[in-house]
């Protein structure tokens, strides 16, 4: 009795979900065009908002932005420390370094 109640309400299932994607439609492109915000906009957006997880959201953005403003920093010190190389001395590989320096002694 159990399976025969199952199998009707299974299809009835079904049937609503191939209805709802049917009517979402399977390309989600044309929902991309209409956002005007960035990603980064409705995150600050959401960190503002007084419901629980904000303030998460707001701190993972603090986490994000001190990561850029580092990565940001090395690389620049990275090309001051180029700058400052003889041309060519960066593109040697170590292992040929120490080989070099060992032939000469």
């Amino acid at each position: 009795m159990r399976a025969t109640i199952l199998k009707p309400l299974q299809r009835v299932v079904l049937l609503a979900s191939l209805a709802v994607v049917a009517c979402t439609g399977a390309d989600g492109s044309h929902q991309a065009e209409q956002d005007t915000l960035t990603r980064r906009q409705r995150d600050s957006l959401v960190g503002e908002l007084p419901i629980p997880g904000a303030s998460g959201v707001r701190g993972a953005m603090d986490v994000a932005d001190s990561a850029k403003a580092r990565q940001r920093m090395l690389d620049t010190i990275e090309v001051k420390r180029r700058s400052r190389e003889p041309p060519g001395v960066g593109l040697r590989a170590p292992a040929i370094r120490v080989a070099a320096s060992a032939a000469r002694d």
